[in-house]
């Protein structure tokens, strides 16, 4: 991923639409001085901005991470290697900021172990601070198993309240997340313990399509040999430019 050429093509497409800094931040709710940072190759915008910051530019989510216009020829290949790049700086952003917490908790340790005369309550309070800070480490790290897939069939009927939906998992993915799977969604829980989301909204069942390629958010990781139901599928995220 070329964050300097994304950000180049940013500010030319800002550029393109007339608007200042300032005036495309207000827009997506950052600062000028974020735009600027991004312009300027020293950052990346953060994921969940990237649908909205394509919108007001006019151009395609794979446009923008490509840092160019996709030709139509070119698009799908594109598209797979832009999730690719998208998921690797994620999960790079992820690894620095659980950095960054575990240098607090040592920093909170070495300081509670300089202030032992205080005594063992003072330890011991050190001690829980640091432990809540890795209690919520843990938790900002327990991302379910997310891969990518395309929307083979949905199906017509309601059975005990539960419809059925057959993905095919894409080459991009783990191996072991390839092939076929069933996802049964309960369609009481849904907007609850199941969420349907294009652009950063909820959406209805009714709006998936055959052919819609998604993410699939997956808490269930132990998935058994010749087993293809899902059926810890919490979300289904839909990436096309349109629905």
């Amino acid at each position: 991923m070329d964050i300097v050429k994304i950000g180049k093509f940013i500010a030319e497409k800002r550029k393109e639409k007339g608007l200042t800094q300032e005036q495309l931040g207000a827009k997506i709710g950052v600062t000028s001085k974020t735009i600027s940072r991004w312009e300027n190759g020293n950052y990346m915008p953060d994921i969940s901005l990237l649908k909205p910051l394509s919108d007001e530019l006019n151009i395609s989510l794979n446009d923008l991470i490509s840092g160019e216009k996709v030709k139509t020829e070119n698009y799908q290949e594109k598209l797979e290697e832009n999730i690719i790049n998208t998921i690797s700086y994620k999960e790079g952003a992820i690894m620095n900021k659980l950095s960054k917490l575990f240098l607090v908790i040592i920093i909170i340790l070495i300081v509670s172990l300089g202030v032992m005369t205080y005594g063992y309550f003072s330890m011991k309070n050190a001690y829980t601070k640091s432990l809540d800070i890795a209690v919520n480490l843990v938790k900002e790290g327990m991302y379910p198993d997310t891969f990518y897939a395309t929307i083979e069939e949905i199906s017509d009927t309601n059975v005990y309240g539960i419809k059925e939906i057959k993905v095919k998992g894409l080459e991009i993915n783990d191996i072991k997340y390839r092939k076929e799977f069933n996802i049964n969604v309960i369609m009481d829980n849904i907007g609850d313990n199941f969420k349907i989301k294009w652009n950063d909204k909820d959406i209805k069942f009714e709006q998936l399509k055959v052919g819609q390629k998604v993410a699939v958010y997956n808490y269930n990781n132990s998935l058994e040999e010749g087993n293809n139901n899902l059926t810890q599928v919490r979300m289904i995220v839909v990436l096309d430019d349109t629905i």
